[in-house]
């Protein structure tokens, strides 16, 4: 294209509309803080939403679920049960030495089966968290610690479920 022909073409030739309907500069700079408030929003909406997931994905997790209600039966085994059979009619010096052979080594393993049965089967309620669970190979091990009261342990839990 030859430049002089741009030279020689006036305003006549060309006419760029001053107004056109709905389309004003005026109209977008009007409404710039109304499309700020939606992009701020959307995106508000957007981060709550990934926060919800995570946390729902966290908590309605099978493995999860199944590892609360675990942990919420072997603590109840434990205080209820299985402290009162390792102590005995023990006290005193006579409890911490009965309880410090099992420090390292822990208790002998108590089975999924055992803490479903173990008080009259009251216990059985909570069966359904565990119906992907083998009975026989989900278990917990229990570690006193000091000063070896009946709330002084920790323990650790082997699940056998299917996913």
């Amino acid at each position: 294209m030859d430049l002089s022909a741009v030279d020689q073409l006036d305003e006549q030739t060309i006419q760029i509309p001053k107004n056109l309907p709905g389309k004003s500069f005026s109209t977008f700079k009007s409404r710039a803080p109304l499309v700020k408030r939606t992009v701020v929003v959307c995106v508000i909406i957007c981060i709550s939403l990934v926060v919800v997931n995570a946390v729902a994905s966290a908590y309605f997790n099978p493995k999860t679920s199944v590892e609360r209600e675990l942990s919420a039966l072997a603590e109840e085994y434990y205080e209820d049960y299985l402290y009162e059979r390792l102590v005995g009619d023990r006290t005193g010096d006579e409890v911490a030495k009965e309880l410090k052979n099992y420090r390292e080594v822990g208790v002998t393993n108590t089975y999924l089966r055992q803490l479903l049965l173990y008080d009259s089967g009251r216990r059985k309620a909570a069966a359904g968290y565990f119906e992907n669970c083998n009975r026989n190979e989900t278990y917990v091990k229990y570690y006193p610690d000091p000063p070896y009261g009946k709330q002084d342990y920790h323990f650790d839990i082997k699940l056998a479920c299917e996913s």
